[in-house]
């Protein structure tokens, strides 16, 4: 049995880790991500490089020179972005293509919802024994005044969330850069980190951790996809179904949505159901119910379960592990918070192991 004092010490020492680690994800974590992600980023490039680098060796003036490694994986790098960004501008086209249609649709559109919201003011007149065109007279001063108060309000918001856009849209291209930047300068140095953490004191908890955050990553990105892919296919097939002529814009941005935990589809398909039942649509109505059931049952399912398999947590851990990290992350405690439980669990499997 373990003395009252040793029990304290452990105590004391998993309060310290806990601490540790929320510091480390809450402040240190933002800072080094770009880092971290140039690190994986030149492992995964790291094999092809080297290959080519001996495939493209040539003789100079009686040596042999091989290209390096860092300028093969940049080039690498850049025709992976160029793919990216082309396959993003055709899929833009495609959804301009459709916005542009939901545009010219606008005007028959608000024929549509006046006459609906006209029909209803009237049979309102009619139940209530009102005069006619009261209601109907009562909401146009309602929506009219809405509608300035509305625009008093967007204006200031608008301005700066234009600066907050430009912003972002800067700090994304220094990101961007740093990582690119980061990845080609860390493919030429994968062999002196490799060789610094086989001499290190720690370099069997190196290791753990490298193996640690390489099931973590994978399993999030393969889980991340999968969620996306099918939450955007539920939605533009489900719209399919109903008829909507703008299925592929609308069922790419509502799956969009999903992977914001504080939006989610919900957002738009369960006013979008209401609109339909009170219009009279009651199939649509359940239609877009039923999407948003799909959607929430793949989120919450498949990230539970994968996630769970993945990482090497149960699902009780993950459900447990995602909803603590949204309540102390916010949207980002979707990665911190099954992140931040499998450190403590690497960290203590570390201490124990010392203390045998």
């Amino acid at each position: 049995m373990e003395k009252p004092k040793e029990k304290l010490k452990k105590i004391l020492i998993i309060l310290g880790i806990t601490g540790a680690v929320y510091a480390g994800c809450k402040y240190l974590l933002p800072l080094v991500i770009p880092f971290f992600a140039a690190y994986g980023m030149a492992l995964l490039l790291e094999p092809s490089s080297r290959w080519l680098s001996r495939k493209l060796s040539f003789r100079w003036k009686g040596k042999s020179v091989r290209v390096p490694i860092e300028l093969i994986g940049g080039t690498e790098l850049l025709l992976l972005l160029t793919a990216l960004s082309a396959g993003i501008y055709w899929g833009g086209q495609r959804l301009l293509e459709q916005a542009k249609l939901l545009m010219d649709s606008l005007p028959e559109m608000t024929r549509q919802f006046d006459r609906w919201l006209t029909g209803g003011c009237r049979q309102v007149e009619t139940a209530l024994h009102l005069r006619k065109g009261y209601v109907v007279l009562l909401v146009q001063d309602m929506l009219r005044e809405l509608g300035e108060k509305v625009k008093t309000a967007a204006m200031p918001y608008l301005m700066v969330s234009s600066v907050t856009i430009f912003q972002w849209t800067v700090s994304a291209a220094v990101i961007l850069l740093v990582v690119f930047l980061a990845t080609v300068l860390t493919l030429g140095k994968l062999e002196a980190i490799r060789d610094y953490q086989k001499q290190s004191l720690f370099r069997e908890e190196f290791e753990l951790l490298h193996q640690k955050f390489a099931v973590f990553g994978k399993a999030f990105l393969r889980v991340q996809g999968v969620i996306l892919l099918l939450t955007c296919g539920v939605c533009t097939a489900g719209l399919w179904l109903m008829g909507n002529p703008y299925y592929v814009l609308l069922g790419i941005g509502i799956g969009l949505l999903d992977a914001l935990p504080l939006l989610g589809t919900g957002t738009v398909l369960l006013p979008w159901a209401a609109a339909e039942l009170f219009g009279g649509y009651g199939g649509r109505a359940v239609m877009l119910v039923g999407i948003y059931v799909a959607c929430y049952l793949i989120r919450q399912i498949l990230e539970t379960k994968m996630m769970a398999k993945g990482i090497g947590l149960s699902a009780l851990e993950t459900l447990a592990s995602l909803y603590v990290g949204l309540q102390l992350f916010g949207a980002l405690g979707v990665v911190l918070g099954p992140l931040a439980l499998m450190l403590l669990r690497t960290f203590w499997q570390i201490l124990e192991k010392e203390w045998g």
